[in-house]
């Protein structure tokens, strides 16, 4: 549900005309960061302290997949702020 809130926002972000050029380019790496955690069907949030977690994956994933994508979510989340702020 939040990935599908968050995918929401930076998709209206995008269609602005005042974001559009530094936005443009995290929707590849947002749309590519969501095919790969769907291709093991990972699911993730923020936890309690607002930081992502890729909580399980239900395919078996590589070692350290889980900490790579929160890191890369984390990452995209900066990088989108700093387009808007």
């Amino acid at each position: 549900m939040k990935k599908k809130l968050i995918l929401a926002t930076l998709s209206i972000l995008f269609f602005s005309d005042a974001y559009s050029g530094c936005l443009q380019k995290l929707d590849n790496d947002l749309l590519s960061t969501k095919k790969q955690l769907k291709k093991y069907d990972c699911d993730f949030f923020k936890d309690y302290r607002k930081n992502y977690k890729v909580s399980f994956c239900k395919t078996n994933a590589p070692k350290g997949w889980n900490s790579y994508y929160e890191n890369k979510l984390k990452l995209i989340e900066k990088k989108a702020l700093k387009c808007i702020g």
